[in-house]
């Protein structure tokens, strides 16, 4: 387990690891970082976390990645490359709106954070 302290809310959770992953804090949902082999190794496999909850990975390599998910509106072919984490940052993009949707229509209904229990 990783410790991380969201740079936007403050508040302190734990990640698994991996060899690569991007995470976002489970409070606020605003992206925290990411950890990969970029330069060394595949970037492939990369599994993206809400907090501890895994709700995406990106797959494939060779020109042609995925974003994979249990969550229907996260299943996308991804259009960017390897270079420069291009990749990463059109799957964070994705993940951050799904997630900012999910929370703006929670805070509607009942004021306070979706998984405010992890």
């Amino acid at each position: 387990m990783k410790e991380i302290t969201c740079e936007n809310c403050g508040r302190k959770y734990s990640i698994p690891l991996s060899a690569n992953f991007i995470y976002f804090c489970p409070d606020c949902h605003s992206y925290n970082g990411c950890e990969c082999e970029y330069g060394f190794w595949y970037i492939t496999p990369c599994v993206m976390y809400n907090g501890k909850e895994k709700i995406a990975t990106i797959t494939g390599g060779g020109g042609e990645f995925q974003l994979e998910s249990d969550i229907p509106a996260l299943n996308v072919k991804l259009t960017k490359g390897y270079k420069d984490l291009e990749v990463y940052h059109e799957a964070e993009d994705i993940v951050r709106g799904y997630l900012n949707s999910l929370y703006e229509s929670n805070e509607e209904s009942v004021n306070k954070p979706i998984n405010s229990n992890n």
